[in-house]
C-alpha cells in the first residue's frame, strides 16, 4: 500500500478535478471544536473491509485542495479504497514541533490525534474498514504531523508516508510508539524550506531532526536490523 501512496504523490496533477459525487463533508465534535474531514467513497469496496487511507493537507493547505492535487480519489476508485482528506484547525496540524507563530494549531497544542481517533470511529461505523490497513500520508505540515500521528497512534495506523516534512525536533519525549509501523520518507535533499540533514524550517516553523537518523529511528522503534540508508533526488 505504501508504494500506492508514493506513486499518487508522485503523479500529482495541478489542474482541478471534476467534483465528485462519491466525495462527502462530514463533521464531528471533538474536545469542544466541530472538525471537518472529506470522505471519498468508491463505487465498490472489497468484501470484509476496506483499506482507509488518509491524507493530511500542508500548513495553509485544506481537503478539498488536498483531493484535487495528488488524485487519491481517482486511485481509490482503481484500487478499492476508502481516501479521507481531514481539516486541521487554521489550516494546521499540532505535529509536535514547539513553535508559536501564525499556527493556532501549535500555539494551543490541538488536540489532532484525538480528532484522527475520532474520525476513524466514525468511519467504521458508516463502512466496513479493515482495522490491519489504515493508512496515513501528507505533504510538509501533514508529513510532520504522520510521524505524529504514528508515535501516538501506532495500534491503529498499519503505514505513513511522509512527503517533505521530518519528525519534529525534539523527539524523544513522545516518539513512542506501542507497536511497529511501517514508515517511507519522501524527502529532497536540496529541499530550501525541509532541511534533509534536518535543523531549523524556514520562516521559523520549527525543527525537525535529520531525514537519515528518522529513517534509523523508525527502525530501532520497530525491531528491523540496520540496513542502508541512500539519499538521492530533491524536492
Amino acid at each position: 500500500m505504501v508504494w500506492l501512496i508514493a506513486a499518487a504523490w508522485s503523479v500529482a496533477a495541478v489542474l482541478p478535478a471534476a467534483a465528485d459525487r462519491a466525495t462527502q463533508a462530514h463533521t464531528l465534535e471533538v474536545g469542544g471544536l466541530t472538525r471537518s474531514y472529506l470522505l471519498h467513497v468508491p463505487p465498490a469496496l472489497p468484501a470484509g473491509g476496506a483499506p482507509l487511507v488518509l491524507v493530511f493537507h500542508g500548513g495553509g493547505g485544506n481537503g478539498p485542495g488536498t483531493e484535487r492535487l495528488p488524485r487519491f480519489s481517482e486511485l481509490a476508485d482503481r484500487e478499492g479504497l476508502l481516501v479521507a482528506y481531514p481539516e486541521g484547525i487554521g489550516r494546521n496540524w499540532y505535529d509536535g514541533r514547539e513553535f508559536t507563530s501564525g499556527s493556532r494549531a501549535h500555539r494551543e497544542r490541538i488536540d489532532d490525534v484525538g480528532f484522527v481517533a475520532a474520525m476513524l470511529d466514525a468511519i467504521a461505523r458508516a463502512h466496513a474498514v479493515d482495522p490491519r490497513r489504515i493508512y496515513a500520508t501528507g505533504i510538509s505540515n501533514g508529513a510532520v504531523f504522520s510521524h505524529y500521528l504514528a508515535a501516538h497512534l501506532s495500534p491503529r495506523i498499519a503505514a505513513i508516508a511522509p512527503v517533505v516534512g521530518g519528525i519534529a525536533d525534539p523527539p524523544d519525549a513522545w516518539l513512542k510508539p506501542e507497536q511497529p509501523v511501517s514508515v517511507l520518507i519522501l524527502q529532497g535533499t536540496t529541499d530550501p524550506l525541509v532541511p534533509y540533514q534536518g535543523g531549523a524550517i524556514a520562516f521559523g516553523r520549527g525543527r525537525i531532526i535529520d531525514t537519515e537518523d528518522a529513517a534509523r529511528r523508525w527502525a530501532r522503534l520497530n525491531g528491523a536490523a540496520p540496513g542502508r540508508t541512500t539519499a538521492g533526488g530533491s524536492a
